[in-house]
């Protein structure tokens, strides 16, 4: 919902309520959460960004749910996939050297990724998920 308010656009409850598919009473629940919170602001019952950008540092407790909600969403969103979206999924046997080299590429693209972002026109909402781990014994 955070994010529906950066869109171009007035964002008024019936809006989250038909993008997200919920009940106006959990939308404004919701949304109450947020405004407290100071990510989101009411104005004439249409609501705004306040904080633009969030990130939970690594050793936040609630990193792990935050990681599993999206993954859940991704797992959710395979079923309607169109051609212009993006799910890709590797495991594979590889060198550490190698697995260092390519964590570094990662980190690299994703910084590019954010730039990117940071510069964008807010006109629709996106998700990505990144994962590279080593898979360990009992796995």
């Amino acid at each position: 919902m955070h994010l529906a308010t950066t869109l171009n656009k007035s964002v008024d409850i019936q809006e989250v309520c038909k993008r997200f598919s919920l009940e106006p009473k959990k939308a404004r629940e919701i949304l109450n959460f947020l405004i407290q919170a100071n990510l989101i602001h009411e104005k004439d019952g249409c609501f705004k960004a306040g904080t633009i950008s969030t990130h939970l540092p690594s050793d936040s407790p609630f990193l792990n749910k935050h990681h599993t909600n999206w993954r859940l969403k991704a797992i959710q969103s395979n079923e309607s996939l169109t051609e212009e979206e993006l799910m890709y999924t590797a495991t594979f046997s590889i060198g550490k050297n190698d697995f260092a080299h390519l964590r570094e590429l990662l980190m690299e693209t994703i910084k590019k990724f954010l730039q990117v972002v940071k510069e964008s026109p807010s006109e629709e909402i996106a998700h990505l998920n990144i994962d590279c781990f080593w898979l360990k014994s009992g796995e």
